[in-house]
């Protein structure tokens, strides 16, 4: 009882030296963190039953810091424009991979025409490479590990003639045809690329992430069954992003985003 009654004057206290610590060197660190720790410290009040709920709940010391840290990263994150920069990145690595396609379809297309027209005249001739073991020879130049490897292997592949190999059209057809699949390294990420723009589900879901990472039952980490209520997780949400009144969250609204990011697959939404 008595951790839980002092645990807003603890935490706000661990904050204050965490933030002279940042400031207080010859060169400053993690400026971005600086105004969610503030916010932090001066509501106080307002954060005293999340800090309650995290004592009654064991997580103090290093894990307490730690899980602070993600949920301000994860908010620098969103104010930052990172998600609005993963939306954008994933509609350009959509459209590279469209236009690396198309390009080589044409260029195989551009090669087969000029072998017809070759073949149709009589006239001319075209000096160029015919072996892929020559493209790759050429390619590989510069590699000095192609050249003490690899080389000496592929030299031995000499003596077989022309039509044992694929010829340059048909490699650039097999890649053009090629079907990429865009995948994404963590389920946050997956989320935003494909979601309407929103900072606060946006901040719901990689805090939903990153606690899920940090929740490894190791000393500095959290419990693999840690779980925050609704109740607190609005209030971190309406700190740390600095929402306006008539934008907070609350816990109905929170257990309404949980359902929404179930029904979309997010398997963070815990």
């Amino acid at each position: 009882m008595t951790e839980k009654k002092n645990a807003a004057a603890y935490t706000t206290a661990m904050l204050r030296t965490r933030l002279k610590e940042l400031k207080d060197r010859p060169t400053p660190l993690l400026r971005s963190m600086w105004p969610m720790l503030e916010r932090l410290i001066m509501r106080e009040h307002e954060m005293a039953p999340v800090w309650e709920e995290l004592a009654e709940k064991r997580v103090t010391g290093i894990p307490l810091w730690i899980l602070i840290e993600q949920c301000i990263l994860a908010a620098v994150e969103g104010e930052s424009g990172e998600h609005n920069t993963i939306r954008a990145e994933y509609r350009e690595l959509q459209m590279l991979n469209e236009e690396i396609s198309a390009m080589s379809i044409r260029l195989a297309l551009l090669l087969d025409e000029r072998d017809a027209l070759l073949n149709r005249s009589g006239h001319f001739h075209v000096e160029r490479m015919l072996r892929l073991t020559d493209v790759i020879d050429a390619a590989g130049n510069d590699n000095y590990l192609y050249r003490t490897r690899i080389k000496p292997e592929l030299e031995n592949l000499g003596q077989y003639d022309l039509k044992y190999w694929p010829d340059m059209a048909a490699l650039l057809h097999a890649l053009g045809e090629e079907r990429t699949e865009i995948t994404f390294r963590y389920d946050a990420s997956e989320a935003i690329a494909f979601a309407r723009p929103s900072l606060r589900t946006d901040f719901l879901r990689n805090i939903f992430d990153r606690i899920r990472e940090i929740s490894d039952g190791s000393a500095y980490g959290l419990r693999p069954d840690f779980r925050l209520s609704d109740a607190s997780l609005s209030t971190l949400c309406n700190v740390v992003l600095d929402l306006l009144p008539d934008e907070m969250t609350d816990a109905a609204y929170l257990k309404g985003a949980r359902q929404r990011l179930r029904k979309q697959g997010y398997s963070a939404a815990w």
